[in-house]
């Protein structure tokens, strides 16, 4: 059986290649080196840079549609097959596609998860779950609140968890994706709850002068 770091080496392939060469590095290229599974592992990894508790900015929009459309086709049941040359063609940043490789690499290092055998077959009703999760996480990952730090974080952790989830058959981490999820639904909660209390321009003023303690320290 083919474990987790089989599964990702070929996408750490293609980013050494693309950086020698100078070139881009496209979804459909990621889809199509890691097989069937491919949009579950390219989700993944499209998902692990917004783990950072810093915004990407404006990535996170295109990335958070991407994975809006992986979970729709995860829970959908279709996988790879269909996905549009538009989205096929999509070239990653190189910004982007470097944390995303410094990411799979730190996955790739710890021995733990190498000797992680991916799951034969899952249930399609876990498969729904599960694509109905990454869906939710997406979702939250694409509201658009900038440079506030930790509203990316907890859904980004979400997505990756229900992917593990799917790729390894685990019931764990399907909680543990649900909890991520969870924690990020109230971190947009306390939010609006401010909002509420405060007013807009008042959270706008508390969250200035935390960017400039982050920034100062």
């Amino acid at each position: 059986m083919i474990t987790l770091h089989q599964q990702i080496r070929p996408i750490l392939f293609l980013m050494r290649q693309a950086e020698r060469d100078n070139g881009e590095l496209r979804l459909g290229d990621v889809l199509d080196a890691v097989g069937p599974r491919g949009l579950v592992v390219a989700a993944m990894m499209v998902a692990m840079p917004f783990v950072s508790p810093l915004s990407l900015g404006p990535i996170t929009t295109p990335a958070s549609l991407f994975l809006l459309f992986a979970g729709w086709r995860i829970m959908a049941g279709r996988g790879n097959g269909g996905a549009t040359s538009r989205w096929r063609g999509l070239a990653l940043p190189r910004v982007f596609a470097r944390a995303m490789r410094t990411w799979i690499v730190r996955l790739a290092r710890r021995q733990r998860w190498n000797r992680k055998r991916l799951a034969a077959d899952v249930s399609p009703e876990f498969s729904r779950r599960c694509g109905a999760g990454v869906l939710a996480a997406a979702f939250l990952l694409g509201i658009p609140i900038p440079l506030l730090p930790l509203t990316n974080t907890f859904p980004a952790l979400g997505v990756s968890a229900f992917c593990l989830a799917l790729l390894l058959g685990s019931r764990r981490w399907f909680l543990a994706g649900s909890a991520f999820s969870l924690f990020g639904a109230l971190v947009f909660a306390g939010l609006g709850t401010a909002v509420w209390m405060i007013g807009i321009e008042g959270v706008g003023e508390l969250l200035g002068s935390w960017r400039q303690k982050l920034i100062g320290s």
